[in-house]
């Protein structure tokens, strides 16, 4: 089946129509209560230049160069990409505590496994709502992990760096802990890239399947316990969305984002020229109210 590449067209969008959600459930009646002074202020577009992680419009002015700056390595025809998911079980913890999570140390035990590699990655948070249903916790969890694009090495060196991790260390949400995709091209890394760059937006779920196997003794099937799951997404509720940006605070791209190798070079240039984006587009925009009120 052919993947579904994700555009800087639909990242836009997609980011826009969540920031308009949010921002009308914060402003009505069922929301109001959740809204204050700080938050409303980390959501306005002003605040784009503090290149807030939880700020859209930063998002939309991060991942146009980010694509750009890797587009200009000129990378070989045969490079081979990975799209590598780090989640490892303790990087779990309660919506109450995941404010105090420290996403730096998480990197930090990436970069351990796939330092030798170039990498471009993001630090996200998944919201799982019932994770209690399989013993983890009474309360909605935070599922800290990282995603993130490797290339210029082979996909068995890939493939040898996450199963000898996944011996070792269980992933949180009951599965491994390191996932790694091999990509078809530099079309299906750009898209990957862009994926990594957006802001939480979706809700996950554990769906438990119990395992029926046949009794050939007495021709009963049998119903065993749950013993296998699967991941359902949907997107957050406005009310979930508002904590998980609560939660995600005064954390900004650059501290969420990092680099590795070439990586590095892509990401320093992508937020440099970020940066300057939203500088000239305040400075017109203020020039545009002058003209305004001067000509009143």
């Amino acid at each position: 089946m052919t993947e579904r590449l994700l555009t800087l067209d639909a990242f836009d969008r997609m980011h826009r129509q969540y920031d308009q959600r949010i921002k009308r459930y914060l402003h009505s009646g069922h929301g109001h209560h959740l809204a204050n002074e700080q938050l409303l202020e980390r959501l306005c577009n002003r605040s784009a230049r503090r290149m807030l992680a939880i700020n859209a419009r930063s998002r939309i002015v991060f991942v146009r160069p980010l694509r750009d700056a890797f587009d200009a390595l000129f990378l070989p025809e045969k490079t081979v990409f990975g799209f590598v998911t780090f989640a490892p079980w303790n990087a779990a913890v309660s919506l109450s505590k995941g404010a105090r999570f420290p996403h730096r140390a998480l990197i930090r035990r990436f970069l351990e496994q796939f330092g030798d590699f170039n990498a471009v990655g993001m630090v996200d948070v998944a919201l799982y709502t019932n994770l209690e249903s399989s013993g983890t916790s009474g309360e909605a969890v935070a599922s800290w992990h990282i995603h993130a694009l490797i290339f210029g090495t082979s996909h068995r060196e890939m493939l040898k760096v996450r199963d000898e991790y996944n011996c070792e260390v269980p992933g949180s949400a009951g599965g491994d802990a390191i996932h790694v995709r091999q990509l078809r091209g530099a079309g299906g890394a750009k898209s990957r890239l862009i994926y990594q760059s957006k802001m939480p937006m979706r809700e996950m779920r554990i769906i438990r399947r119990a395992h029926e196997v046949y009794d050939p003794e007495t021709g009963e099937i049998l119903r065993l316990p749950y013993t296998a799951s699967s991941t359902k997404k949907r997107p957050l509720r406005p009310g979930d969305g508002v904590r998980v940006f609560e939660m995600m605070g005064h954390r900004t791209i650059p501290d969420l984002a990092f680099g590795n190798g070439l990586g590095d070079e892509v990401l320093q240039t992508a937020l440099e020229r970020a940066r300057k984006r939203i500088l000239r587009e305040d400075r017109q925009h203020v020039r545009r109210l002058e003209q305004l009120i001067g000509h009143r």
